[in-house]
């Protein structure tokens, strides 16, 4: 028996049945309309998810990418402490981890859902501790910054910070209010990204948009690394 024997089968693609079901799901974000219909849930989506995150963890291994651990993550919200009680979320997605990684915020990230999918690497809205050092390092040296921004956008990606700002300069950084570095130091939020078509979901080139990204944003990965010493 061939190695190859064991593995998952290849991601084939999202289905159609599958991204109308996520198109539904917006209108009809109840469980009276969800239980009925979980089995296309279960055969369109979950499964599929499952088999890309096996096909893009493998590749991203082959490609020399540390982001190796990835995970499916769940339809279900948590509305514990939410006002906003619907129940599931209208997409699925993945995430892609550094193996033994600990409370590293960094990530890749796969988004799927109709008319709005992508892929991401970078930090999102990572504790204020975690940022501190980005920023001091970003007010030290701000060209240094905007040369990372420039490598990732060369490799056509967009870079930025989702709309994720502080209003007012972060504690300890307000001499900076009027230096070239202000607006980025108000970021939360560090992310370069590729937006994805429906066709793009629905092809096994999924997977290949995976790698890509990681790759064309490994400048911003080495930066916050560096940021942190590592």
């Amino acid at each position: 028996m061939r190695l190859d024997d064991l593995l998952p089968p290849p991601f084939p693609g999202f289905s159609d049945e599958g991204l109308a079901f996520l198109t539904a799901l917006r209108d009809h974000n109840e469980r009276d309309w969800f239980k009925p219909r979980k089995a296309t849930y279960d055969d369109h989506l979950k499964a599929l998810l499952e088999l890309l995150v096996e096909s893009a963890s493998r590749a991203l291994a082959v490609d020399g990418s540390a982001f190796t651990s990835g995970r499916a993550m769940r339809i279900y919200r948590d509305v514990r402490f939410s006002k906003d009680k619907r129940p599931y979320q209208t997409h699925v997605s993945a995430s892609f981890d550094r193996p033994d990684g600990g409370e590293d915020p960094v990530f890749v990230y796969v988004h799927v859902e109709p008319g709005a999918s992508f892929v991401a690497s970078g930090v999102y809205r990572p504790p204020v501790a975690y940022l501190r050092p980005v920023r001091t390092r970003i007010a030290e040296r701000p060209e240094a910054f905007e040369a990372m921004l420039a490598e990732v956008r060369a490799a056509e990606l967009e870079i930025g910070s989702l709309g994720h700002e502080l209003t007012t300069m972060p504690r300890g950084f307000a001499a900076h209010r009027d230096g070239p570095a202000a607006d980025y130091l108000r970021w939360e939020t560090v992310v370069a990204q590729q937006s994805l078509s429906d066709a793009d979901v629905q092809a096994p080139g999924l997977v290949d948009q995976v790698v890509t990204t990681a790759r064309g944003a490994r400048p911003l990965v080495a930066y916050l690394d560096a940021a942190h010493g590592a």
